[in-house]
């Protein structure tokens, strides 16, 4: 996998290594501002897209998982929630559908939104209330 890197952020070896076998190839990377968890986020694009990598690495491996199962019941019950392509859970990375489209301060908003929802939702299942 080759990558032409346009940004000033340096992937590191276990992104790289996550990537390549996840088979997505990036031009450039951009940072995107933390939600109300402990996560890092990072837009991905290329040529045919977008998409999302999540570095959870802070979280702890139940709220990993939480994570993913919130996700896959909100696509159950016909909700919208990004779709998974790819999950490290021993490094707990995942790649994500960039639900962000047209206009990038609104695309960030609609994002972030969703992700502030699953996050709620992760600590209602690990915390019950």
């Amino acid at each position: 996998m080759k990558n032409g890197m346009k940004s000033y952020l340096i992937m590191n070896d276990i992104y790289n290594t996550f990537l390549a076998k996840s088979d997505w190839a990036y031009d450039n990377i951009v940072p995107i501002s933390p939600d109300a968890s402990n996560r890092k986020y990072f837009r991905l694009l290329n040529s045919t897209g977008s998409t999302i990598l999540m570095d959870a690495k802070l979280e702890s491996v139940k709220s990993f998982d939480a994570f993913q199962d919130v996700a896959k019941y909100l696509h159950s019950i016909g909700l919208s929630a990004p779709e998974i392509y790819a999950s490290d859970r021993a490094h707990r990375l995942m790649l994500l559908q960039d639900l962000g489209t047209g206009h990038p301060a609104l695309a960030f908003l609609i994002f972030k939104t969703r992700l502030a929802v699953i996050h709620a939702m992760i600590l209602f299942h690990y915390y019950g209330t």
